[in-house]
């Protein structure tokens, strides 16, 4: 069985012949292969070449295509430290308060910095190896924790708690289509799934989750399931009180 079939059979519950294995590696495929994670993080080759060569010395059934979690920030034009061996991070959020998102401009992902070198890093892992393993491309964060990327964590959390409504769901509505333009321009790039992680999402309670989550979630999920595309929502933390929710009110392509 080929490795692509095997992840996919997987996935929609079908006859496997043993589980596959396709795991979330980073920096230790850039220490593996003596790739400076700098190099990694800003060129396209380097991240496929590295990626593509840990997959050939573990022989994974599947290759995960990602860099960090700031490329939203830097696709939007804030600045980020790109540190030798280690990955890059910004040193303050892009945004003093919820309202200044008004000053953005949507990223274009095949033009913009961070968004397009990893598109095209997922073009060539896709070209070398997209026949015959499964290529899953991270677009780094649901419109949740994009809110709270660009602005602070806790800044936004406070906002979202005591602030205007409307708002806040403008907010978020800005976020999600810049979610769903990256995922889009990802889908173009070959790749067989597509993953965002909303860890955000597991700090608030069921209530909140409902209200200025899941929506969001769920609209992400409806534009980009046309696409031919599996599509993958990651949320780290505890989550139980999340589930149900995401189970019976998203969309079943969830």
């Amino acid at each position: 069985m080929k490795a692509v079939d095997r992840v996919k059979r997987a996935i929609r519950g079908g006859e496997i012949d043993r589980t596959p294995v396709f795991p979330i590696i980073i920096a230790a495929s850039c220490e593996l292969t003596g790739t400076p994670q700098g190099k990694y993080s800003r060129d396209s080759s380097a991240l496929a070449d590295t990626l593509l060569e840990v997959r050939d010395v573990f022989d994974f059934d599947g290759i995960y295509v990602s860099r960090d979690n700031w490329v939203f920030h830097q696709a939007f034009g804030g600045t980020l430290n790109f540190p030798e061996d280690d990955e890059p991070y910004a040193a303050e959020p892009l945004l003093s308060s919820m309202g200044d998102f008004r000053s953005l401009a949507l990223p274009e992902p095949a033009r913009a910095p961070g968004m397009s070198m990893i598109i095209e890093a997922a073009r060539q892992v896709v070209r070398a190896r997209g026949r015959e393993y499964y290529i899953q491309a991270n677009i780094d964060s649901g419109p949740f924790s994009l809110g709270a990327e660009l602005m602070g964590l806790e800044k936004f959390l406070l906002a979202v708690s005591s602030g205007d409504k409307d708002e806040v769901a403008k907010y978020l509505d800005f976020c999600t289509q810049a979610v769903i333009d990256y995922g889009q321009a990802m889908i173009a790039a070959g790749v067989h799934g597509i993953q965002y992680g909303d860890a955000c999402a597991s700090l608030v309670g069921p209530e909140m989750y409902r209200e200025y989550v899941l929506p969001y979630q769920r609209r992400t999920v409806e534009e980009l399931a046309d696409g031919g595309c599996d599509l993958w929502i990651h949320i780290c933390g505890k989550t139980e009180h999340l589930l149900p929710f995401v189970a019976t009110e998203a969309s079943p392509s969830i």
